[in-house]
């Protein structure tokens, strides 16, 4: 994997030490921090500016398709091959809830803008609302085939452009009320 410079476009580091393909990639809020996963199950974070790892995490056995960094930074979630969500406390490196109960792959996650939704996509054509303190669904929305890529955007927390590989996009407020 390596870091680029995009004024000039040139690779300024190599970051290595996953041992598969690497499968998702997210910023801090601040920018100083890369978390990346991997089919080896492993999320790695690096150091930005130094080009150096700062740990890693390992959640799962099975592959990890997809990994949400919260606004303030302070949580990671990662979703994969084993069907489930992993909620991580970033400055102590623990788990702090495991969502199961999807019947294939996490394959897209993202925050809202206050964190306090987390929005979940999976190949069996949902969309699912996490309250992520308490890690309870709030809703569900099904979608025309497997789930690709999502954006949250917008102070109020729309899910606004959202994608699937059927070539549809769709626009979902993204809050706590139904």
């Amino acid at each position: 994997m390596r870091l680029w410079d995009t004024t000039p476009w040139q690779a300024r580091c190599e970051l290595s030490g996953h041992s598969g393909w690497i499968t998702s990639l997210s910023f801090s809020p601040d920018g100083g921090t890369l978390a990346s996963s991997c089919y080896d199950g492993a999320i790695r974070s690096w150091d930005v500016q130094a080009g150096q790892q700062l740990g890693a995490l390992h959640s799962r056995s099975d592959r990890i398709y997809a990994l949400a960094c919260s606004p303030k930074g302070a949580i990671l979630a990662d979703g994969g091959m084993d069907n489930s969500i992993w909620i991580w406390d970033v400055q102590h490196g623990r788990a702090l809830q495991v969502i199961r109960g999807f019947s294939f792959a996490v394959t897209a996650l993202a925050f809202s803008p206050d964190g306090a939704v987390l929005v979940s996509g999976c190949h069996d054509g949902t969309l699912r609302l996490w309250d992520v303190p308490t890690g309870q669904c709030l809703r569900v929305l099904r979608v025309p085939g497997p789930y690709a890529g999502m954006d949250i955007t917008g102070a109020t927390g729309s899910l606004r452009h959202s994608g699937w590989r059927c070539g549809r996009w769709g626009r979902w407020k993204a809050s706590r009320h139904k």
